[in-house]
């Protein structure tokens, strides 16, 4: 039996949405899913920083760390902090 756990991130203007699903001998299963506003107004920087804590929170809830992927529809430059 092979298995691997992977996490994905959807970055989006409103939402950061994740997901962790695991691959067993070519079966699929949603282990855990979770959304949290998008910190637009933390500019560049703190965007990078959201990703970096929620990806940290869902390994360690979620075991070791999983292959990643994260996906953004459009740009991903947030707009300016004023």
């Amino acid at each position: 039996m092979t298995s691997t756990r992977h996490l994905g991130l959807d970055l989006g203007g409103t939402l950061l949405k994740w997901a962790v699903v695991e691959s067993t001998d070519g079966r699929w299963d949603r282990l855990a899913t979770g959304v949290v506003p998008t910190r637009l107004d933390a500019g560049a920087d703190g965007l990078v920083a959201q990703l970096q804590e929620t990806a940290a929170a869902a390994i360690a809830d979620w075991g070791p760390r999983p292959p990643s992927a994260w996906g953004s529809q459009g740009a991903t430059t947030p707009p300016e902090a004023g």
